[in-house]
Parts: structure tokens; C-alpha cells; sequence
């Protein structure tokens, strides 16, 4: 990650790496040159959102200049996307194209598991309701599982206000996609059935919209983890498989800022391909069951 205002003074060598000559060279990987204007896009999305894209996703960034400039030439389009603002249209266009969205109900199901077992302690009678932040939540299914999970399995949660969900993600059209709160069935394929009786309503082609006492729990805003203040406090914090997709140095800043945006006891939920053997520094590391969650150290 490039960002100056967030450059780390101690990073290694390795990490200091021009990003440029390193996004050409993760898309050689696969092997075959990189096209010019892929490296360059593969180094905005790492300098704008910390993303590295590597050879598996040489497609991807294709798909994305195409999207993007729609017929304009690539280098005209790139110079023009450098400069974009926050909110620009083909700036948006190119972060949806680009990044995983790949999202569903009920995903994960150990580590909702282990978020109720964790929840349902007694807490400090002074927190007033239960915070949670799913950040990159995609097009928004994540967020609406949890409430609809911890509202069946934790009763007091289900009284107005109780319950408080924040979803993020960098991309303005899986946001829109999140607050219109309808599915197609795919999406919540695995959903339990008692859940989708209570808290969807089905559509005549097999889609479904999301209950508004569901909806009245959650709500979305557009967030780069790389860039932008952090919201606070949090109970938990669910992060899956995100910060696999940072460089070393980047992975750091996210995570400390994800521990003092904690309040105690407080859980970081990481994922099966973010979370450690070793816990990252500042948090202690505790199973529950299969899932590997971080807490911040006492």
C-alpha cells in the first residue's frame, strides 16, 4: 500500500517495493507479459484500496478497462480515473467490476455460531445496544444475517433499537444493491427455512425482500478501509476474507485500527482465509469451536 499519510516508517524492504514494478510482476505470474494499462489499474487499486491483484485476476482487470472506458482509449481513460473523485461514475464502475463480490446468506456458519455463543454473555448494563460492523459486506447479505440470526437467538435483541448493524464496502453499486434488500434465490440458497419465513418475502420469480424489521437493523455506507476514518465502538466486527487481499504493512494498519474500534470485551472475526495461527499484535486469540476469533489484549 502506497498511501503516504499512511506510510509505515518500519516496513521492510520487500514491502517498500515500487508498487508499479510489483503489479506488473504479479501479473506476469501466470506467465505471458502484462499489458501496460492492466499494471497501471492493478497499481491504482492497490494505491486506492490496498487491493493486490495478482495473475489469477488478469481477466478481471481487463473486464474492468473495458467496463470503465467503455470505447475510450486506456491510457486516456487510466490518466482520467487517477484524478477521479470519490463518486465518480466509471470510478465505480471499475471497483465493482474488479473486486470479489461473492456473498450469500447464512455464509459461514461456524462463525455465526460462534457470535452467538460470544453474545449471548451477560454484558455492562450501561451498553445501551449490541454494535456490529460487517465491513465489506458486498451487496449486503452478510449484515441482514446477522440480524436476522442474533434477533431469533438472542430474544432481547429483537426490542426496537436494541440491535444496531453497520454494513460497508468501497463499492457504490453493491451498496445500492444492499439497501434495495431484495435477493435473487440464489443468494439465500442456504438460508435455514425457518429464517426465510420470518424474514423474507417471496416474490412470485423466487426472489425475495428482506423484512423491514430486518432492514430497521442494519444500515449501509460506503467505507475504504485503506483510507477513511474508522466508524467506533463496536461489539464485533466481521471482516471476512478481506484483508487477505492487503499487502503485509496494510493488513497491520487495518487491523489495529479494527482493535481500537472495539469496546470490551469485543470480537474480530477475520475468516477462515484471514484468520492466523498467531494472533495479530495487540489481540489474543480464542476458539470457539472451529472458528478462530481475535479479542483485544487485556
Amino acid at each position: 500500500m502506497t498511501d503516504p499519510a499512511e506510510a509505515d516508517p518500519h516496513a521492510s524492504a520487500t514491502e517498500r517495493r515500487d508498487p508499479e514494478a510489483d503489479s506488473a510482476a504479479r501479473l506476469r505470474d501466470a506467465g505471458g507479459a502484462a499489458s501496460a494499462p492492466q499494471a497501471r489499474l492493478a497499481r491504482w487499486l492497490q494505491e486506492t484500496c490496498g487491493v493486490i491483484v495478482g495473475s489469477e485476476r488478469r481477466e478481471a482487470l481487463a473486464s474492468a478497462l473495458r467496463e470503465g472506458a467503455r470505447g475510450e482509449d486506456p491510457a486516456a481513460f487510466l490518466r482520467r480515473l487517477e484524478t477521479a473523485p470519490e463518486g465518480d461514475e466509471a470510478r465505480a464502475r471499475v471497483l465493482d467490476a474488479v473486486l470479489v463480490h461473492e456473498t450469500k446468506f447464512y455464509r459461514a456458519e461456524a462463525d455465526l455460531e460462534a457470535l452467538v455463543r460470544l453474545l449471548s454473555r451477560p454484558r455492562a448494563a450501561a451498553t445501551a445496544s449490541l454494535r456490529i460492523w460487517s465491513a465489506g459486506c458486498a451487496d449486503g447479505a452478510e449484515p441482514y444475517t446477522l440480524a436476522m440470526l442474533l434477533r431469533h437467538r438472542i430474544g432481547a435483541l429483537a426490542a426496537p433499537g436494541a440491535l444496531e448493524i453497520l454494513g460497508t464496502d468501497i463499492s457504490e453499486p453493491a451498496l445500492a444493491r444492499a439497501r434495495g434488500g431484495r435477493f435473487d434465490a440464489y443468494a439465500f440458497r442456504d438460508l435455514p427455512e425457518e429464517y426465510r419465513a420470518r424474514c423474507l418475502s417471496r416474490a412470485p420469480d423466487g426472489s425475495a425482500a428482506v423484512a423491514p424489521e430486518i432492514r430497521a437493523c442494519v444500515r449501509f455506507e460506503a467505507h475504504n478501509l485503506v483510507r477513511d476514518r474508522f466508524p467506533a465502538p463496536f461489539d464485533a466486527i466481521f471482516c471476512r476474507n478481506v484483508t487477505i487481499y492487503f499487502d503485509a504493512a496494510t493488513q497491520r494498519r487495518v487491523v489495529e485500527r479494527f482493535r481500537l474500534a472495539l469496546r470490551p470485551p469485543g470480537y474480530l472475526f477475520l475468516g477462515s482465509a484471514g484468520a492466523m495461527v498467531d494472533p495479530p499484535a495487540g489481540f489474543d486469540l480464542l476458539w470457539v469451536g472451529p472458528t478462530a476469533v481475535f479479542r483485544p489484549a487485556e
